[in-house]
């Protein structure tokens, strides 16, 4: 049972979230994700991709999901510490994952795979449908054989495979609340322990291989280190939010520490969940502007949509329209990308939210409606 002193600072009122720069935010890292696959895609490869090629260490898509994973560490976290019950917790963590990511891995299997994959009799006499299945309901990449297969790449959708880590970090959240007896400890040793075996061990991590390793660690067990050092730091900054301080000129410091360090790997590993963090909640914590762009994100998150539907969008104008430079197809890409967020936002997104248990300690001043 946790000390008493820590319980009440933990229960206390959050410092308020303007949710529409928390949008705005994850709108811009999914942006930036849409923005390295149009090379990535185009070139199969990062040869053309402009942060990659300036800094050679990491591309926009890198530092983009890196940044999903910072933001999520704090709003789920304030998400259970709301209403801390296992099973509403887990009920609202689903409604917000699986409907959409379950729509565009079917559309992606079972549509466009027939159509792009050299004929319906051609890719279903490959297609497994129990491993399709296994593989959605564990949120993996769709495992079908390959679907345009007169593109570059070949992949039904290459931006769901960090959707497993996610959630494996939703259940961390909950593991941590229901044994841990200090949060703040038990956060702040699996944050160290993450950042050194990022930092030390690196691609060694992948050779990491046992029964239920794929469970525990996810497909590439790197990876999973490498996102829990930025979930876990925005954890940290929700559990340590009423010392925090966000401010200008820190913030200056925090982003020339980030530019410096993108040129060297090793550094980079350490700058980014720190000074990174702090240059995010910084811009997360500002002032709101009243604007048309506010007032839209106070109502619609199409950040999740648009990552989850800007692969298989990109796909498709490669493939009809013959494209073969990034930079023409980047402004169609985000066109059709926006639309269809927008669509997964009012049509599937939203509609499953409205079913989300009711938070027993619900504040709309500071508890994000999509993540509560």
């Amino acid at each position: 049972m946790r000390g008493l002193p820590l319980r009440r600072r933990e229960s206390s009122p959050a410092r308020p979230v303007h949710s529409d720069r928390f949008n705005l935010l994850r709108l811009s890292f999914a942006s930036a994700v849409l923005f390295s696959h149009c090379f990535e895609l185009i070139d199969r490869g990062r040869i053309h991709e402009p942060l990659d090629r300036l800094f050679h260490t990491f591309s926009a898509g890198d530092l983009a999901v890196d940044g999903f994973f910072i933001l999520s560490g704090y709003l789920i976290l304030q998400s259970w510490t709301s209403d801390p019950h296992p099973g509403r917790y887990l009920a609202r963590r689903a409604l917000r994952i699986y409907p959409a990511f379950l729509i565009v891995t079917l559309v992606c299997g079972l549509v466009l795979g027939p159509i792009f994959g050299g004929g319906a009799a051609h890719y279903f006499g490959q297609f497994q449908p129990l491993d399709f299945t296994v593989g959605a309901l564990l949120l993996r990449e769709p495992v079908t054989p390959p679907v345009f297969i007169d593109n570059p790449y070949a992949d039904a959708n290459g931006s769901l495979w960090t959707i497993q880590y996610e959630f494996m970090c939703y259940v961390l959240v909950l593991i941590a609340g229901l044994l841990a007896r200090n949060r703040r400890a038990f956060w702040w040793v699996l944050w160290l322990a993450a950042l050194a075996l990022n930092s030390l061990a690196g691609d060694t991590l992948e050779r990491i291989r046992f029964p239920g390793s794929r469970i525990l660690l996810g497909d590439e067990p790197a990876a999973f280190v490498r996102f829990l050092g930025f979930f876990g730091a925005g954890v940290l900054c929700y559990l340590h939010r009423d010392r925090l301080r966000f401010r200008a000129a820190p913030a200056v410091l925090c982003a020339v520490a980030v530019l410096l360090s993108l040129f060297n790997f090793g550094a980079a590993k350490l700058v980014l969940p720190t000074a990174g963090t702090y240059l995010i909640f910084w811009f997360a914590f500002g002032p709101a502007a009243d604007s048309a762009l506010h007032r839209f994100l106070q109502r619609h998150d199409l950040s999740y949509g648009v990552y989850l539907f800007a692969w298989p969008a990109q796909q498709i104008l490669i493939r009809m329209f013959h494209l073969q430079s990034a930079w023409v197809l980047l402004p169609l890409a985000a066109a059709a990308s926006a639309g269809l967020g927008f669509l997964s936002w009012r049509w599937v997104e939203r509609p499953f939210l409205a079913l989300k248990p009711s938070t027993r300690r619900y504040d709309p001043l500071f508890l994000s409606r999509a993540y509560s």
